[in-house]
């Protein structure tokens, strides 16, 4: 693996890791959290984090999903993303063996969970939490699901393939060569 795969690797897992300690400290904090985008981008060549929150009314309004949708792609697009999260707490069909969102056969059970969606333009991640709210003071999310970066698969997920343009400094730069 060369450096720059390396520190691009290594950028992917501390951005994962600042999202997992954001979305646990509002939820412990707050007992839950609205639906939020957060985005890695390079901006002066160094690496940047851009968060966007208040999705809650676009995103759970059946009428204003595709709007939802729009906002976080023209996001994506000015920040040009290199990696994306989305964290959204959702109800999930758990199957012996863990979730399957994709998955079209009968559930053992549903259940509250907290997710944690990662994607660059080739890769996915996810994180899902199991949520415990039989403490209504103090509700809890239990790791769940913590599948490391893989390629990424056509999902059938309103809210899947999000980020769709590669804009890692590379194929910045081959883009503008090609323009030359």
């Amino acid at each position: 693996m060369s450096v720059s795969r390396e520190l691009y690797k290594k950028q992917l897992d501390n951005f994962k890791e600042l999202v997992v300690d954001i979305v646990t400290t509002a939820f412990n904090k707050d007992g839950g959290i609205h639906p939020l985008m957060l985005c890695l981008n390079i901006h002066e060549g160094k690496f940047e984090v851009s968060m966007l929150a208040n999705l809650g009314q676009l995103f759970y309004d059946p009428s204003t999903r595709e709007e939802a949708k729009t906002v976080m792609q023209d996001f994506i697009k000015d920040r040009k993303a290199i990696v994306i999260a989305l964290a959204v707490e959702a109800v999930a069909k758990k199957y012996e063996g863990g979730y399957d969102p994709e998955s079209s056969k009968e559930a053992d059970e549903v259940s509250n969970v907290m997710m944690a969606t990662f994607e660059t333009y080739d890769l996915e991640s996810l994180i899902i939490w199991d949520l415990d709210r039989s403490n209504p003071d103090r509700p809890t999310m239990l790791l769940s699901t913590d599948k490391d970066w893989a390629e990424k698969e056509k999902g059938e997920g309103f809210f899947n393939d999000i980020l769709q343009e590669d804009y890692s400094e590379l194929a910045e730069e081959i883009r503008k060569m090609m323009n030359n």
